[in-house]
């Protein structure tokens, strides 16, 4: 499998705690001190949250290409392939899909994001069109609005969408945010302005900007900015720091004259010395589970909130229920849902590679009799943050 660092190439930017006088309340800011020397810890999964594997149903008619994105509901898992979204119950039952890809007026080039809103209804964004779509689930095409903007993600806030643009500076953009009211059809609120010299180079993909709490809190975060913000239609607010020990990648770092963003990492992976985020970010009650890169590798960080108990830190997850399966998280993609459950599609293939080489024949075949038949749709890892 690909490592994430080769599929991060598309778009994003950094900004600090204090970096535009339109940001307010940025005093109040929590920092968390992430300790990302301490040893690496060896985490069966079951320690750390509640799983539940979720195995999809195969057909020759119900095959997934490569997942792009996967959001949950209370009663459904949603998932887009480029081509195609899909909607499963939490038993893994195939609930219908919406298949619209084309060149007519009302079906998309490919999916690059979607989003459900309050009714159900699906919608579905295409960079190449610069639109938003809504479909029913009787495959339907209900409406399009469209943008001027180079959408990277977008996120349905009750009321109105944000769209999340990177560093995109087409269609005279200058904002990485935008708060759409789908009703008016317009742009009504923009934050967080383009730096135009790191728009030259640094675009990288994140399956995560957008999250939910389960507060009803929205939060943005990126990979090269070491801030958490809180978001309303009309501000945004930095609400939390993230320290890791003193590594993250500095200002002037970013003030050199890159090529592109392949040469931007080259100069980034030299000597490994800086460690950079934010891929994953949730709080529970007990803790801060964070995502991030140092030594190109994917590390994940739990932080106790009483700091009488130990940080754990981590590259590979251990699953229990796969007699201990490692999952390397440089090699996964995790998509954060918004309730707090973080959510990894798996490969049967590589299950069952490891179930050959290290597990007993009874073993491998219970893992057979539950996951696996041939060219079969991944298997979804659930994890519920304790």
């Amino acid at each position: 499998m690909k490592s994430r660092l080769l599929l991060c190439i598309l778009s994003l930017a950094f900004f600090a705690c204090q970096e535009s006088p339109k940001t307010t309340n940025h005093k109040n800011c929590i920092t968390l001190n992430v300790n990302i020397d301490a040893a690496t810890s060896k985490e069966q999964l079951s320690h750390l949250a509640t799983n539940t594997l979720i195995v999809l149903p195969t057909s020759d008619s119900l095959l997934l290409s490569a997942i792009n994105r996967i959001n949950s509901t209370e009663k459904y898992i949603y998932i887009a392939d480029p081509t195609a979204l899909y909607r499963f119950s939490w038993d893994g039952v195939y609930e219908g899909g919406i298949k619209r890809q084309g060149s007519g007026p009302e079906e998309y080039p490919n999916i690059g994001d979607f989003q459900i809103d309050n009714t159900g209804n699906a919608w579905i964004s295409n960079r190449g069109n610069q639109s938003i779509t809504q479909y029913s689930w009787d495959n339907q095409f209900k409406e399009r609005l469209k943008i001027e903007l180079w959408m990277e993600r977008f996120f349905w806030g009750d009321n109105g969408f944000y769209v999340y643009t990177g560093n995109d500076l087409g269609f005279d953009n200058i904002y990485q945010l935008h708060y759409l009211n789908p009703e008016t059809q317009q742009i009504e609120h923009q934050f967080k302005q383009v730096d135009e010299h790191k728009a030259k180079y640094l675009y990288v993909h994140m399956p995560n900007v957008f999250q939910k709490t389960k507060n009803g809190e929205i939060l943005l975060t990126q990979l090269f900015n070491d801030t958490v913000y809180s978001l309303t239609p009309t501000s945004y607010i930095p609400k939390y720091v993230i320290n890791l020990a003193g590594k993250n990648i500095p200002e002037s770092f970013y003030e050199k004259d890159y090529q592109n963003i392949m040469e931007f990492f080259t100069e980034l992976h030299k000597q490994d010395r800086y460690a950079y985020g934010i891929d994953v970010f949730l709080e529970t009650e007990k803790a801060y589970w964070i995502g991030y890169f140092y030594q190109r590798q994917y590390h994940l960080s739990i932080l106790p909130k009483n700091n009488s108990e130990r940080q754990l830190n981590f590259n590979t997850l251990y699953v229990d229920k796969l007699f201990g399966y490692p999952i390397n998280l440089s090699e996964v993609t995790l998509f954060v849902q918004n309730d707090g459950r973080i959510i990894i599609p798996l490969q049967p293939d590589e299950i069952m590679e490891y179930a050959q080489a290290h597990l007993s024949e009874e073993q491998q075949k219970q893992i057979k009799d539950y996951i696996y038949i041939a060219d079969q749709n991944p298997i979804l890892l659930v994890i519920n943050p304790l």
